[in-house]
């Protein structure tokens, strides 16, 4: 009997699946990359990708029965007591890897089974479109180098990749001098962004105070792509509350500039005022940090008493009035004389 294991989606109990249905589902797109599977023997929810590459699809043939040896002395155990061999599972199983190249995958001999528990409700995941990062598909490198040997039979062959970064593609025969065959010029292939599901703010991590400063607005995939089929617009504002303006998206981007005079940790987040649908929970942080130092600031008591040490500090500023921590100079003070009416007092003498 297969063993079957459970799925869920957002927490929804989906089932219990064989390995051979899961990766069925999975491929014709049934299951999605962000359903997830429970383990068993690890006693946790892994996702349906990952459960496939740890658990290939593969028949699973029934341990050999121990069979004891027939002793010379004893009779022939009774025709119903004989145990039928399994059938043999060397011819192993036809698998079509992602390159499309086909491999033959010999199953091992399954482990024994342990009892299976009840498994714990699956935690809370967010919507794929909002965490693409975590989509285990993303986690596979784009293609580069190499791409994979194609048989040709009938003259044809074909191979089958995935890449998931937007830009050109330059595809050329490799090692054709082996064969005498002549490559053509590299074939081009455009990957274009996908449909949009989310809306970023972009700037750079840190600005300086009072310079103009400007902040884009993308539309992207769950790959992180700009959608050039994308049109709206968007509101941005400061966490602090401050907005700072409206901002229209074409062709999956928009611009607008903005300037901040004091110095800290900010953070822009986004409003769809189009209506879109789009996510726009992510929230850029930058930093804003001093412009030059423009001057200086002393300050000190106003009053202390004569022979006891005096504090003073002295501080670089922007024009802004931000601390310049980027200013490293030697300063050197100086101390005006008493003026005429704090002059020392001098005993008067007596007349000779």
């Amino acid at each position: 009997m297969q063993t079957r294991f459970k799925v869920s989606r957002q927490g929804q109990d989906l089932g219990s699946f064989s390995r051979e249905e899961i990766a069925q589902r999975l491929k014709s797109e049934d299951f999605a990359p962000s359903d997830r599977a429970f383990l068993p023997e690890k006693e946790e929810w892994v996702p349906v990708p990952e459960f496939v590459r740890s658990h290939p699809p593969a028949l699973e043939a029934p341990p050999l029965p121990a069979q004891a040896p027939a002793a010379p002395e004893l009779p022939p155990a009774p025709s119903s007591a004989v145990s039928s061999m399994a059938p043999s599972a060397d011819e192993g199983t036809a698998v079509t890897s992602l390159t499309g190249v086909t491999v033959i995958a010999h199953p091992a001999k399954p482990p024994p089974q342990a009892p299976l528990k009840t498994p714990p409700r699956p935690p809370p995941q967010a919507s794929p479109e909002t965490t693409p990062e975590k989509d285990p598909a993303r986690q596979k490198a784009d293609v580069e180098g190499k791409l994979g040997k194609v048989s040709l039979k009938g003259g044809v062959g074909t191979i089958e990749f995935r890449h998931f970064t937007a830009g050109k593609l330059k595809l050329s025969v490799a090692g054709h001098d082996k064969t005498g065959l002549a490559a053509e010029a590299p074939h081009e292939i455009v990957i274009k962004g996908a449909q949009a599901v989310k809306l970023v703010a972009l700037l750079p991590t840190e600005i300086t105070a009072g310079e103009k400063t400007n902040v884009a607005v993308e539309a992207q995939d769950k790959w992180g792509n700009r959608d050039p089929s994308y049109t709206g617009s968007a509101k941005l504002r400061l966490a602090a509350g401050a907005e700072l303006g409206t901002v229209k998206v074409h062709e999956g981007r928009g611009t607008a500039v903005f300037s901040i005079k004091r110095a800290g940790a900010y953070a822009i987040q986004l409003l769809d005022s189009a209506d879109s649908g789009l996510d726009v929970s992510a929230v850029c942080e930058f930093k804003c940090v001093a412009g030059p130092a423009v001057k200086l600031i002393l300050s000190s008591p106003e009053e202390t008493v004569a022979g006891q040490p005096v504090h003073v500090q002295v501080k670089a500023v922007d024009r802004y009035g931000n601390l310049a921590t980027t200013c490293n100079d030697d300063i050197e003070l100086e101390v005006a004389s008493p003026q005429d009416g704090m002059a020392p007092q001098h005993s008067p003498r007596k007349a000779g």
